[in-house]
């Protein structure tokens, strides 16, 4: 079973893909860019460097698809993927509480 912050993950994921399948130009919104740049500043070991590369190729060139594969993966990579994930920003600030809400309610 699934923890609450790999659900949470999972469903924040869901619902900015939602998003982004409707106006994949919400990629090229600034809050997106500053996530990147602030967890890149917060960095942490190779792989997570690799992620964040991985992220910024994905969001500089709109690759939605990209962005699904990820976003929906069940490999490591794609959970990795996930948890740096600077995509929780398109969220509304309801949509991040019923995600948190619904999550706990499902790992509980």
């Amino acid at each position: 079973m699934r923890g609450a912050k790999s659900l949470r993950q999972s469903m924040t994921h869901e619902i900015a893909l939602d998003l982004l399948r409707s106006d994949p130009s919400l990629l090229e919104s600034p809050l997106v860019r500053k996530r990147l740049e602030q967890k890149r500043a917060h960095a942490g070991g190779e792989l997570y460097e690799q992620c964040l590369d991985i992220w910024e190729t994905l969001v500089s060139s709109s690759d939605v698809a990209g962005i699904e594969h990820y976003a929906t993966g069940s490999d490591g990579l794609a959970e990795m993927m996930r948890a740096v994930s600077p995509l929780g920003c398109l969220l509304s600030e309801d949509q991040r509480l019923h995600v948190i809400e619904r999550a706990h309610q499902i790992a509980a």
